[in-house]
């Protein structure tokens, strides 16, 4: 019996997600998977709390994250695709177990150097994207240039016969479970734990492995 998980990239309406969009001239900034069609399981590289960019990771998400609780249009591309009982098992098992490793962090470096670097590959961090495509990999889809150097856009033109909706995310989700704690203000916990995964991403990205990235 075959199962299926959804890629979605979209526009969110950050300003960092804006400026990622205005600098890099394309459509869409950010991309998660999940794990059913009505996204009761999404996740994707992020932010833990709105107000503490530093202390990105796997994150689970839901509307609130895409509509900051105060827009109510969110321009999204949804792919479908079609995988094995076992591949779905390989994919949910390697999302819960980076969910659950707290040395996994958001490649934000690569995201920033982006328009300098096309990326930087850095062990045990990814960008959005990047955890996207590394997933496609699991589902032996094979691709020609290195993982971070992908942008969410070039999903519509790789994954264009796997398009399932295009539109209004706020329309496509039925189910619209409030955030609880993504707008708690900045906390010193919060300053800790940023100065944290700053100074882990800092040494990683110094002494760049190679042939260990994830």
């Amino acid at each position: 019996m075959s199962k299926s998980i959804y890629v979605v990239i979209s526009s969110t309406c950050t300003n960092f997600g804006k400026t990622i969009r205005a600098i890099g001239k394309v459509r869409y900034n950010h991309a998660s998977v999940s794990l059913d069609e009505q996204m009761h399981e999404i996740y994707s590289f992020g932010r833990q709390k709105h107000s503490a960019l530093l202390t990105g990771k796997l994150v689970k998400e839901n509307i609130s994250r895409f509509t900051l609780d105060k827009v109510s249009h969110v321009d999204v591309t949804v792919f479908k695709i079609d995988v094995t009982e076992e591949q779905y098992k390989d994919i949910t098992e390697f999302i819960r177990d980076v969910y659950s490793d707290r040395e996994y962090l958001y490649n934000l470096f690569s995201v920033l150097t982006y328009p300098l670097t096309k990326g930087l590959s850095v062990y045990k961090a990814f960008t959005c994207i990047e955890f996207i495509m590394y997933l496609l990999t699991r589902l032996d889809m094979e691709f020609d240039k290195p993982l971070y150097e992908y942008k969410p856009d070039d999903l519509l033109t790789m994954l264009e016969d796997n398009i399932y909706y295009q539109g209004n995310l706020v329309e496509y989700v039925v189910e619209k479970k409030a955030m609880t704690n993504y707008f708690d203000p900045f906390s010193v916990p919060d300053c800790k734990e940023s100065a944290i995964c700053l100074s882990k991403l800092l040494a990683r990205t110094v002494t760049l492995r190679k042939n260990e990235l994830y």
